[in-house]
C-alpha cells in the first residue's frame, strides 16, 4: 500500500482507484486489528479518511465524484472525533509534563490532571458496537464504489488546477492567520497545509528529491499547527475545573500554554511564509512541467 503515484500507473484514474483502494482497505484491517488499542485504532482510521480526501480534492477538477467521497469520508472522521479529541487532551499534557516538569514540579501536573476536563470520549473507551457496524459499511461501500472512480482530463491540467486551488487557499488561509493571530484562523490555516502535505506526498516520485523536501517541511508545519491547535483547545474548554479548584496553577497554566502558543504561531508563519512564497498558479505549472518530464 502505497500513498503516491507510481510511473507504472497505466492512467490518473488506475492511480487514484489503487491509491483509494490501498487507503480504505487498510482501514478495514486496522478497523479489526486486535493488536491496536482503541485510540489508535481511531487514530489510524481518522488518518486514512484524511488521506483519502486529500486525494478526491487533488484530482477534484476532473472527478465528478469528488463532492460525494469528500463528503463520505468528512462525516465518518468527524463520527470518530470524540475519542480522538480526547486523546488529544491527554497528549498535550504530556507534552507540556516533559517540558516544564523540572520547573513547576511533577506534583503541579498531578493537581492539573485531576482537576482537566476531557471529551465524554476517553482514551481506551470502546467505540459502539453500531458505531464499528457502521464504519465498516461506509468503508466497504467506499471500497466498491472506488473500483469504477473515474478521472477526466489531462493529467498535467488535472494535477496542476487542483494543486494550484488548495495551495491558494492555503496563502490565503495564512495571510488570515498572520493578520489576526486568532487560533481558529490558524486551525483553518493547518486544515489547508495538510491537504498540501497530502498532495506533495501523491506526487512526491515526480521529483524525489524536490518533492521530499517539501514533504518534510510540510509535515513539521502541520504538526505544529496541530499543536497549536491542540494547546488552545485545552486553554480555552478544558481549565474550568482546574480554575474552580486552584486559582493559582490555572494562572500558571492559562500563561504557559498561552505562551507556548504564541512561540508556535511565530515558528508556523516563518516556515509557512518560505512554503508558501511561491504564487499559486506558478507552482501549479512548475507541477506541470516536472509531471510531463517525469512521464518523459
Amino acid at each position: 500500500m502505497t500513498y503516491s503515484f507510481k510511473k507504472s500507473d497505466a492512467s490518473l484514474t488506475e492511480a487514484v482507484r489503487r491509491v483509494a483502494a490501498g487507503q480504505i482497505a487498510t482501514a478495514l484491517a486496522e478497523l479489526d486489528d486486535p493488536a491496536l488499542d482503541e485510540v489508535v485504532r481511531v487514530h489510524q482510521i481518522r488518518k486514512r479518511c484524511k488521506k483519502l480526501r486529500g486525494l478526491v480534492r487533488l484530482v477534484r477538477p476532473g472527478f465528478a465524484g469528488y463532492a460525494e467521497e469528500n463528503e463520505t469520508f468528512r462525516d465518518l472522521a468527524r463520527s470518530l472525533s470524540g475519542l480522538r479529541d480526547a486523546a488529544a487532551g491527554v497528549e498535550v499534557l504530556d507534552m507540556l509534563e516533559q517540558r516544564f516538569a523540572e520547573t513547576l514540579g511533577t506534583e503541579f501536573f498531578v493537581t492539573v490532571r485531576g482537576h482537566i476536563a476531557l471529551p465524554a470520549g476517553t482514551p481506551g473507551q470502546k467505540p459502539a458496537r453500531k458505531q464499528i457496524a457502521m464504519t465498516r459499511r461506509t468503508l466497504e461501500e467506499a471500497l466498491a464504489r472506488a473500483a469504477a472512480w473515474e478521472v477526466t482530463g489531462k493529467t498535467p491540467k488535472v494535477l496542476s488546477k487542483g494543486v494550484a486551488k488548495n495551495y491558494a487557499a492555503a496563502v490565503d488561509a495564512m495571510a488570515l492567520a498572520e493578520e489576526t493571530g486568532a487560533a481558529a484562523d490558524f486551525h483553518e490555516w493547518r486544515k489547508r497545509v495538510k491537504y498540501h502535505w497530502y498532495h506533495m506526498r501523491l506526487m512526491k516520485r515526480m521529483w524525489p528529491k524536490m518533492m521530499l523536501a517539501r514533504v518534510d517541511e510540510t509535515e513539521r508545519l502541520t504538526k505544529d499547527l496541530g499543536e497549536h491547535h491542540d494547546l488552545h483547545v485545552l486553554r480555552t474548554e478544558r481549565l474550568e475545573g482546574l480554575k474552580a479548584a486552584d486559582a493559582r496553577a490555572f494562572e500558571v497554566l492559562d500563561s504557559l500554554i498561552l505562551a507556548e502558543e504564541q512561540r508556535l504561531s511565530r515558528r508556523c508563519l516563518k516556515r509557512g511564509r518560505r512554503l508558501f512564497a511561491e504564487d499559486a498558479e506558478a507552482f501549479a505549472r512548475r507541477v506541470a512541467a516536472y509531471w510531463k518530464a517525469w512521464q518523459d
